[in-house]
């Protein structure tokens, strides 16, 4: 049993973060974000502001639609992998967010480097 329990709680750790917190978030950053077009639509002069607005809509749709896509590819694909494989990826993908943290980290440092010369 004890072999089990970090891979469940891995697994529980990969859900609670899908269908939780995950959403949650992109909702906070959804709303933070101004909403403005797009190119090539935003090159358009004659655009009404009702056209814009509408524009506006559907391409936000579209990025929700895509993301539920992708989510739902995920879904399905972690669901066809053994265990084993399901602790590798969230290893690889704990490797890659620190990857991330770490670069993100040093630009800060250079920028406040540069910011003190």
């Amino acid at each position: 049993m004890s072999r089990w329990m970090p891979v469940l709680l891995a697994g529980l750790a990969l859900w609670l973060t899908l269908t939780l917190i995950a959403p949650d978030a992109a909702e906070g950053a959804k709303k933070s974000r101004s909403r403005r077009l797009v190119k090539p639509w935003s090159e358009l002069t004659t655009l009404s502001e009702d056209q814009k607005t509408r524009i506006i809509d559907i391409h936000q749709q579209a990025l929700e639609d895509r993301k539920a896509i992708d989510r739902r590819e995920r879904e399905e694909i972690v669901t066809l992998l053994t265990d084993e494989q399901r602790t590798e990826l969230q290893d690889l993908e704990d490797r890659k967010a620190a990857d991330r943290k770490s670069k993100e980290s040093k630009k800060q440092e250079e920028k406040e480097k540069k910011d003190q010369d």
